[in-house]
């Protein structure tokens, strides 16, 4: 048939498209954010602070590329498409907001010394 829309090579995103070139930015910067988040980790304190600025480079990158998605749920083909598309990026979102989270010292990851103090520390130290 000829009136089918054409696929690209995942088989679900219509051609033109932008969503998939999109998404498989998003992945790859992620992947990215994974390797670095790795080094930040393993960083001697020296070499802690470039590689916190380098995760949150590319978190900054992907920040960019996930304001572009969310502009493209709400044109999805299909409402199954729009439903995959938003839990792709809410998903994405919240892989991003962790490891912004444990660089910048508010979760339980990393040095406890570059941790900020909870609120629970602060009122036992009041005591």
């Amino acid at each position: 048939r000829t009136d089918a829309p054409t696929t690209d090579t995942i088989g679900r995103v219509p051609m033109g498209d932008p969503y998939g070139v999109v998404h498989d930015e998003v992945q790859g910067q992620l992947a990215d954010a994974g390797t670095a988040i790795l080094r930040w980790r393993q960083a001697s304190k020296a070499d802690r602070e470039a590689a916190g600025k380098e995760v949150l480079r590319i978190l900054d990158e992907v920040a960019v590329d996930l304001a572009d998605l969310e502009e493209m749920v709400a044109i999805a083909p299909s409402p199954a498409d729009s439903r995959a598309r938003a839990a792709f990026l809410h998903e994405s979102q919240r892989s991003c907001r962790e490891l912004r989270d444990e660089v910048q010292g508010r979760s339980g990851h990393g040095d406890p010394a570059v941790a900020a103090p909870s609120k629970d520390r602060k009122d036992r130290a009041e005591l």
